[in-house]
Parts: C-alpha cells; structure tokens; sequence
C-alpha cells in the first residue's frame, strides 16, 4: 500500500512459496500464504519495506 516495490517483492515471494509448495502438498499450499504473511507481520509489522511509524 505505501511502497510499489515492497508490493512487486510481496507478490514474487508468494508466487515462489505457492509454487514450491503445490507439488509437494497440494493441500496445504494455500495455506502457506497466509503462514508466510503471518511470519513477515510478526518480524516486520510495517512491511517489506515499509518505514516504521509511517501511517501514524
């Protein structure tokens, strides 16, 4: 939302985790999405490349 380049980064890191994980477990490949946003909220909660403290 407030960095085009984080949002470019974010989408080829999810293309490449979906499809890494599809053929091994199909089943759980799209939860792996939401894993991977949960794992880069909890270490960077202001995003990929996002600046602290910058909506507020």
């Amino acid at each position: 939302m407030g960095s085009p380049v984080g949002a470019v980064v974010a989408g080829l890191l999810i293309g490449m985790v979906y499809s890494m994980t599809s053929p091994f477990f199909p089943d759980l490949a799209e939860l792996s999405i939401f894993v991977l946003m949960a794992v880069v909220l909890l270490i960077r909660p202001q995003g990929l490349f996002g600046k602290a403290g910058a909506m507020g």
